[in-house]
């Protein structure tokens, strides 16, 4: 894991100083397909076409994953009791969360059908990361509430670097609300619309229990 977070870490930094070697940073700005317009600059228009149809079939590979991990989530929510039950449903045959993936797969069409690349992309990566920057938060705060709780895995660098990714995460939080206020909005609007949701699940399930 060590050694693929270090790899995508410089094809990332590689990438990126590929498109600032290719166009000014004025130019940069101006794009929103940054790649495509790099490629056309470095080498030619279709050289550029061939580039945007692999980055393509990479998101088609990025999503596989997502699709299959992200099923599987609202499976255990629903064997919680936090979700719709049918979507703790295992299929009888291929024994996978079929009533789950459906309905992913359905809201996933929604999403497609209501805005363009770019807004649901900013949806996505921003509650993503502010959920992510709240979950180490949330671990200083286990730490000072519960101090002689069993650790299962030790923390490297605690607590400077869950404290750096804290401060980048929140300052990346805060741009993207400055630079894009409305797809930020709407994204914490989708995921607050889920919290009577959880309440209602939570108390339905007290009510079952008792």
């Amino acid at each position: 894991m060590l050694l693929g977070v270090i790899a995508v870490g410089v094809i990332y930094v590689a990438m990126n100083m590929t498109y600032i070697y290719a166009l000014p940073i004025t130019e940069i700005a101006k794009h929103e397909t940054i790649a495509h317009t790099a490629a056309a600059a470095l080498f030619s228009p279709g050289t550029a076409t061939w580039l945007s149809a692999l980055i393509a079939v990479s998101c088609f590979g990025a999503m596989a994953s997502c699709a299959l991990s992200g099923a599987r989530v609202y499976y255990a929510m629903a064997k919680d009791g936090a979700f719709f039950p049918k979507m703790g449903e295992v299929h009888p045959r291929w024994h996978t969360p079929a009533f789950s993936l459906i309905g992913q797969g359905l809201w996933a069409a929604v999403l497609t059908l209501s805005g363009r690349y770019d807004q649901l992309y900013t949806y996505v990566m921003f509650m993503m990361v502010l959920s992510y920057t709240l979950g180490v938060g949330c671990m200083f705060i286990l730490r000072w509430k519960r101090p002689d709780a069993e650790r299962p895995y030790k923390c490297t660098g605690y607590p400077w670097l869950p404290a750096l990714y804290i401060l980048i995460g929140t300052v990346w939080t805060i741009n993207t609300i400055i630079e894009r206020p409305v797809p930020s909005l709407w994204g914490t609007l989708i995921v607050l619309a889920g919290v009577p949701l959880y309440f209602y699940w939570k108390r339905s399930t007290r009510n079952t229990i008792s």
